[in-house]
């Protein structure tokens, strides 16, 4: 990395370098900020999954209403569920592999743990052990 990364003070540093040694406050900008990538995904997801379902027609788009009488809702939140489980693992499983550290029973155990948060509560508690894991040292 360049001087300009390594030094950058700020709390949204670097979000695309995986590998990047974090500060406490660059790990909770790395937290929001993929938190509102994987809760925006989730939604178009989700509205893709309603359309191709079937439940949701042209007319019946923009009746909000209905959405929640046919069960349109919970197809788009089941869809967008599993999508922060797999978001929040293979986000976990990256930045080990980026920073050399797969090999480490203990950060492995993190990214399952984050897996299994996500399971339970979403990407809300799922991103927190993985911002926990960007704050570790790169070996590589």
């Amino acid at each position: 990395m360049n001087d300009n990364v390594v030094n950058a003070k700020g709390f949204f540093v670097a979000l695309g370098a995986l590998a990047y040694s974090r500060t406490p406050a660059q790990a909770f900008g790395f937290y929001l900020a993929y938190l509102m990538l994987i809760l925006e995904l989730s939604l178009i997801v989700g509205a893709i999954v309603g359309v191709a379902s079937g439940a949701i027609t042209p007319n019946a788009f923009y009746d909000f209403g209905s959405w929640l009488s046919n069960g349109v809702l919970g197809i788009m939140i089941q869809a967008g569920w599993v999508l922060s489980i797999l978001m929040c693992l293979g986000i976990g499983g990256l930045i080990l592999r980026y920073k050399g550290v797969y090999q480490n029973f203990s950060l492995i155990m993190l990214v399952i743990l984050g897996g299994v948060l996500a399971v339970f509560f979403g990407a809300f508690l799922g991103l927190v052990p993985i911002a926990y894991i960007t704050m570790k040292e790169s070996h590589v």
